[in-house]
């Protein structure tokens, strides 16, 4: 004779057992799909070469890219590239032989807020550099392979039809 309540007492040890895995696999199954957190990013805003602003957007926060605006015309840009100080010690008042000299160097000049090299230009024996860009706004910075003279960067605004003065001073290391 079947015990009915052995019978019984199986099957819900069955359907309990059943009901464990199902939970499990549902439990793992759950653990591995993540739930995307929302992101948060700040208000900050970047200014554009045209003159436009883009926010920060999307998982890393970065900023949108700046849109492509197309301006016609080209403008120079000239100046002069200097080391200072040139000695040792520097007098009030200074002293003519101790005045910044002019440097012979590379100007790397870059679109600003980009990281590759748009031309390359000399500045000749008195320092003095010139060329013709389209207008926009650039980075140059005068390159030398070692790590005296540390020149400064600058930026400047390139307009239409217009000659933008640029001097770029590097620190000889002289102390």
């Amino acid at each position: 004779m079947y015990n009915i309540n052995a019978m019984s007492n199986k099957i819900i040890a069955i359907i309990l057992l059943m009901l464990v895995c199902i939970g499990g696999i549902l439990y793992f199954y759950n653990k591995n799909t993540s739930v995307a957190e929302p992101v948060f990013c700040t208000q900050d805003v970047k200014l554009c070469p045209g003159g436009s602003y883009v926010g920060r957007t999307g998982p890393k926060c970065e900023f949108s890219e700046c849109p492509i605006i197309q301006v016609k015309g080209t403008g120079t840009i000239s100046g002069m590239v200097t080391t200072s100080p040139t000695c040792p010690v520097e007098r009030i008042p200074p002293e003519p032989q101790c005045a910044p000299k002019p440097y012979a160097t590379s100007i790397v000049i870059k679109q600003a807020g980009k990281t590759s090299v748009l031309k390359t230009i000399q500045s000749n024996v008195d320092g003095r550099f010139n060329t013709e860009l389209p207008v926009g706004s650039y980075e140059l910075k005068a390159a030398n392979s070692s790590v005296f003279p540390r020149c400064n960067s600058v930026t400047v605004q390139v307009k239409s039809d217009q000659n933008n003065v640029v001097d770029i001073s590097c620190d000889t290391g002289i102390r």
